[in-house]
């Protein structure tokens, strides 16, 4: 037979709230729910019945969990109150935590609410069986002997003054004195004051209160035998036997849990400081990336330039080999300021300042003119660029940022397809988007490459043996111009056959698309033969 679980679930929202209830309903209990929203709606459910468990959401429009953590702890109710939230961060978790919340799970790993509340419900049993044993010490003797004995905690009796008068057995398995060795002695023979006292009451004045008084949840220092240090939760609660003033000490060993919490602490400080090393890191090679760059660039602009007025004869005629050397240098030149141009803008791009300008770009037009600035380069290599329909629509992106992704994307494709081979450019459409293809018929990849194409300072043919050049920035920018116009960059490849790249970007309808596809067909038409198929 299942057992009974009734649980309060503070929020808001009717959707949250089920989808909380069917998460616990996942455990093997006769689940009751009742969702309230604000104070005066809890202070009736909690009028009307006892509940085993409170679920409250942190934020809520003018009730939320601080609220009803309070008004829980007013009551002086030892109910298990859980924080439930997709906004909670690290600070408020703790900060809640400290106010008396026993645990709090984020609305993305819900999976962990059942486990804490079946946690918390076992504790608060073991709470209050260790309030009804306190209660029943004074009642039977006998009865008390049975559960102290029983029992996985330390059970201490002291005097007034703080002398033992009696511990129970697993006294000897935690702290390792018998008990004929701690009874007649000094509390603080096993225990130091409390780690955190409240409003600078001492242990003393704890075990000295009035009959009835309970102080829960003391953190204490305990003395091993051997010397070491152990972690306890403690409850001290005052009574009276035989007309005489007593504490009743139970301590729970949480030696191990507060390590792992100390070494989980740990392990948190570490990868934020890993975390803030790395990004130091970053920034300083984006920096050094951006200003070389910056510093290349300027005599390199002048090299080309004199380059380009030395072939213009500007300085008088040249020889057949002076000339064929001059082309040679503004090759290498143009080749050299392309590679820094990639370097400095990954650099931007790294530093998060690229910056878009999205418009509504016509599609026809911007393939064509890719189309015509790869042509020389095909037909060096005799390579056959193909459009086999020009496309009727327009796309959300920035058309410098995507004119340069296409140009790159066809460079590679031409790059790495052999003489004889083909390129074809082609698109679909969706309701939302278009799709842009760019299919080669080159040696095509690895499937272990394809996992790092997109990756900056990676070449696919790197090593001693490497036949094509580039430093592996032009996959990594155009795959973060895509991303930054909102799109996806993807790619397809079998080695030996070839390889698919795919631009998906936002579509935009447009009245006056039919007449640009037309204008751009006609375009289209004068391309050399090379160029089509």
């Amino acid at each position: 037979m299942s057992t009974r679980l009734s649980v309060l679930i503070v929020e808001d929202d009717p959707n949250d709230a089920l989808l909380l209830e069917r998460e616990l309903q996942r455990g093997a209990y006769d689940m009751l729910f009742q969702r309230v929203d604000s104070r005066e709606s809890m202070e009736a459910a909690l009028e009307r019945q006892a509940w085993d468990v409170i679920i409250a959401d942190y934020v809520l429009p003018t009730f939320g969990a601080v609220e009803a953590l309070d008004l829980v702890q007013r009551r002086g109710l030892d109910i298990p109150f859980i924080i439930v939230s997709g906004l909670v961060d690290d600070e408020a978790a703790v900060a809640a935590l400290k106010a008396g919340a026993h645990d709090f799970v984020t609305k993305r790993k819900l999976s962990r609410l059942l486990p804490a509340v079946e946690r918390e419900v076992r504790e608060v049993r073991v709470r209050q069986a260790h309030r009804v044993a306190t209660a029943s010490l004074f009642e039977s003797n006998e009865r008390y002997r049975i559960v102290s004995e029983h029992a996985s905690d330390v059970i201490l009796i002291t005097a007034e003054d703080g002398t033992i008068e009696y511990a129970n057995p697993v006294t000897q398995d935690i702290f390792g004195f018998s008990q004929r060795e701690v009874i007649g002695r000094p509390l603080t023979t096993l225990v130091r004051e409390p780690l955190q006292p409240r409003d600078g009451t001492t242990l003393a004045n704890l075990m000295r209160g009035r009959p009835g008084d309970v102080h829960a949840r003391i953190d204490l220092v305990g003395r091993h035998k051997s010397g070491g240090s152990l972690q306890f939760e403690a409850s001290i609660g005052c009574a009276m036997q035989d007309g005489q003033a007593v504490s009743i000490c139970v301590l729970r060993d949480v030696t191990e849990r507060r390590n792992a919490e100390r070494h989980r602490a740990n392990l948190h400080r570490a990868a934020n400081e890993a975390r803030e090393e790395a990004e130091r890191a970053t920034k300083a090679k984006s920096h050094f990336l951006a200003m070389m760059s910056h510093e290349l660039r300027t005599p390199l602009t002048a090299i080309i330039g004199d380059v380009e007025l030395l072939s213009d004869g500007v300085c008088g005629p040249l020889t057949t080999d002076q000339d064929a050397y001059l082309a040679r240098v503004g090759i290498n030149s143009h080749r050299l300021h392309t590679l820094i141009d990639d370097v400095l803008c990954f650099s931007v791009i790294n530093a998060g300042r690229m910056t878009y300008q999205i418009s509504d770009v016509p599609l026809a037009p911007l393939l064509i003119a890719v189309a015509d600035a790869v042509g020389p380069l095909a037909q060096q290599k005799n390579v056959a660029v193909t459009l086999a329909e020009a496309p009727t629509v327009s796309v959300r992106a920035d058309p410098g940022r995507l004119q340069q992704v296409l140009t790159n994307v066809l460079q590679n494709a031409v790059k790495f397809t052999a003489a004889g081979g083909c390129i074809d450019l082609t698109w679909d459409s969706a309701a939302a988007d278009i799709r842009i293809r760019v299919r080669d018929t080159g040696c095509g990849m690895r499937p272990e490459g394809l996992a790092t194409i997109f990756e900056p300072w990676v070449q696919l043919d790197s090593g001693s043996t490497r036949v094509h050049g580039g430093v592996g920035l032009g996959l990594a920018i155009s795959h973060e111009f895509i991303r930054g116009m909102h799109g996806r960059l993807d790619v397809e490849s079998t080695l030996g056959v070839g390889t698919v790249f795919t631009m998906t970007l936002p579509r935009v309808r447009r009245p006056d698309d039919d007449r640009v596809a037309g204008d751009a067909a006609r375009r289209y038409a004068a391309i050399p033969p090379s160029m089509s198929r």
